[in-house]
């Protein structure tokens, strides 16, 4: 089995039925096979086969116009079509049209070498049972339900009879250990996420797991981790690897209008669960590629104008109430991008910003949903409106407080990087009215708030600690001569940003200009981020 428990170094691997001490002082099931194998077949509801057993030809590709001879299929209408392996073989296997070299399973072979840094690193052993159960039990009651990137069913399915992809369990308690109740089950949960990465990683480049839809679903968990100054970087890097995947299986496309694809044959997605979960899937990237470009600063990485899906799909299809609620949350900060594009004509805030409200239904769900909103209002008055305008000032101010009051209550959000973020967007504001009282006390709540955080997300503890540097600065500087003759300017960040900047996480330390350079080195080193010029 490709990527699954069975795909680990003989008399050292830890898989379904014989006990092996792990890394977390529990023990973890598992059998120990003779000789590192590959299996040949891969459990049908728990890995995707019926995808992953055929990928998309663009109607681009000259081997497109090859392999319709002799077929029934019309690519009239069409941008491609859906092959089989064999066929995907037989492009480049020197076979003849007709012809197709039988497809061998051939076991893996991996370098002694790299097996035993596997090993080393404990890549194949996992938290006791117990602590496996708690953290899948987070991860489908907390991220699940708003970002269905693994099929629940088949996951479970698959993990109840041990044939699950290591790399891809790996993801899940990862991205489970970034929400508050991991405190009851790991000591350091922070450390755990970082631990749970390193080994994916390893197992990935050791090419451990190749079906490419369960890739798709791990990149695309690796994107939520956020860890030390290039964390943003590599996350948005990782989502890029997610879609370059998804894109090849064209799960981008599958599921357009009718108008648009009439027919479906060739697709490999032939029955509704399969169908759903991919929708989900590629609609859960989409959101999170909403979410990357504003707090990284960065493009799209991918455009409607090349999906074969419409937001329609999203919004009415079978998908839960809450998933929807998370598409249109993020249809808001998809307005933002458009005002922070190169030479962008934008210049007043979005409507869908303005009109967009979501309940106070009491749940941490509905919370995240207005506090992307909030996000986006943040963003938007920032880039377009002045300041100085007390309508607008009081709007900041007040939103401002109100990511603060979400973010108090509701201590069980989903374990995303925008939340951080959100909390950061708020020290802009504060600095610009610092002369206002209700001001000099609130940054204190936003450090606070953010040294909560810092148990899960590295970014908390580096913004909170820059932040509390820079007021505290100010504070200093306010007792020793009178408020008014305070130059509140020289710690203000530009209302009119350079075409195509974004509000990026990285780019919040622009707001600390008075702040000790030694102080960014320390949780900046070597990133060419120069805040001073």
């Amino acid at each position: 089995m490709s990527g699954i428990c069975g795909l680990v170094p003989a008399q050292e691997r830890k898989t379904p039925g014989a006990k092996n001490t792990n890394i977390d002082g529990g023990t973890d099931t598992g059998d120990v096979n003779g000789e590192l194998k590959q299996a040949e077949l891969r459990s049908k509801e728990g890995q995707d086969v019926s995808v992953n057993t055929t990928q998309f030809v663009s109607h681009l590709d000259p081997s497109s116009d090859l392999m319709m001879v002799g077929s029934n299929r019309s690519l009239k209408q069409r941008i491609g079509l859906w092959v089989s392996k064999a066929e995907e073989e037989c492009r480049y296997g020197g076979g003849g049209i007709t012809s197709c070299r039988k497809a061998v399973p051939v076991p893996p072979t991996l370098d002694r070498f790299l097996l035993s840094h596997l090993n080393a690193m404990h890549a194949f052993e996992f938290p006791s049972d117990d602590k496996k159960k708690e953290l899948l039990s987070i991860y489908f009651d907390y991220v699940d339900p708003i970002l269905p990137i693994v099929d629940k069913n088949a996951f479970l399915s698959a993990y109840t009879r041990g044939q699950y992809s290591v790399p891809l369990l790996h993801a899940i308690l990862m991205t489970a250990a970034r929400h508050r109740r991991s405190l009851d089950i790991l000591d350091h949960p922070r450390r755990f996420a970082v631990d749970c990465y390193r080994k994916i990683r390893g197992l990935l480049y050791a090419g451990i797991e190749t079906n490419n839809l369960v890739l798709t679903r791990i990149y695309t968990l690796m994107s939520l981790h956020s860890e030390g100054p290039e964390a943003f970087k590599e996350g948005a890097r990782n989502l890029a690897v997610a879609f370059h995947y998804g894109v090849g299986l064209g799960i981008h496309l599958r599921f357009s209008d009718a108008t648009d694809h009439p027919t479906e044959e060739g697709s490999p997605v032939d029955n509704g669960s399969h169908r759903t979960s991919s929708l989900n899937l590629f609609w859960s990237m989409w959101c999170l590629d909403l979410c990357a470009a504003c707090a990284n600063g960065i493009p799209l990485k991918i455009h409607p104008r090349d999906m074969g899906v419409s937001l329609e799909s999203a919004e009415d299809g079978p998908q839960g109430t809450l998933f929807k609620g998370l598409v249109r949350a993020c249809q808001t900060l998809d307005a933002i991008i458009d005002l922070y594009r190169p030479n962008s004509q934008f210049n007043e805030v979005p409507e869908i910003v303005k009109t967009t409200s979501f309940p106070d239904d009491g749940t941490s769900f509905t919370a995240l949903f207005r506090l992307i909103h909030y996000t986006s209002i943040l963003l938007s008055y920032k880039r377009v409106s002045s300041m100085k305008d007390e309508d607008v000032s009081e709007n900041l101010l007040s939103v401002s407080l109100d990511v603060y009051d979400l973010v108090e209550k509701y201590n069980d959000l989903v374990p995303l990087p925008i939340i951080p973020y959100a909390v950061s967007l708020t020290f802009a504001i504060f600095l610009r009215f610092f002369n206002r009282e209700s001001v000099r006390t609130a940054w204190k709540r936003g450090c606070d708030i953010l040294d909560y955080m810092a148990n899960f997300w590295w970014a908390a503890e580096a913004l909170s600690s820059m932040a509390r540097s820079v007021f505290e600065k100010l504070e200093a500087e306010l007792k020793q001569q009178e408020p008014e003759t305070v130059d509140f300017d020289k710690y203000q960040v530009a209302e009119n940003l350079p075409d195509g900047t974004l509000s990026s996480f990285m780019g919040q330390t622009s707001i600390f200009n008075e702040l000790d350079p030694d102080v960014v080195d320390y949780w900046f080193p070597d990133t060419g981020y120069n805040i001073f010029d």
